[in-house]
């Protein structure tokens, strides 16, 4: 491994409904494609000195889903053996509380955050880290 690529994702959790929000990769084109299938949202963001990484991570969700979020802070570092070079790290986003927007589900999409679920949509691609985090949001509903 040569280049280490960071990329930041968000895990969106709507505390009203106590569901997630995942992005469907395959809507993109091939080139255009970070992860293949339902992942969060996300991008490799580039060093800005007038942007912060919350604030460009905000701005990456809200393009890609038309979902307005608040970027919290880190919940999870790593580096997922099939995703050689590249370091993840996932962040904690919270929908803004008047964006009303309704998803395109073919493009992104709300779920319950079941064990079962997270399975089915991530494919056994998930940080330790975001599944205990997502395990306890599960048990709240």
């Amino acid at each position: 491994m040569d280049k280490l690529f960071v990329y930041s994702f968000g895990v969106i959790h709507d505390p009203e409904t106590n569901k997630i929000l995942l992005y469907n990769w395959d809507s993109l084109p091939e080139s255009a494609r970070i992860v293949r299938g339902w992942y969060f949202p996300g991008r490799m963001l580039t060093a800005r000195s007038d942007i912060t990484v919350q604030d460009g991570l905000s701005s990456v969700i809200e393009e890609k889903t038309g979902l307005e979020v608040v970027v919290k802070g880190p919940i999870a570092v790593s580096q997922l053996p099939e995703f050689d070079g590249r370091l993840h790290v996932y962040h904690k986003c919270l929908p803004v509380e008047d964006s009303s927007v309704t998803v395109d589900e073919n493009i992104a999409r709300w779920i319950d955050p079941t064990p079962k679920n997270l399975r089915d949509y991530l494919k056994g691609r998930l940080d330790g880290d975001v599944e205990i985090y997502l395990e306890k949001k599960s048990r709240r509903s």
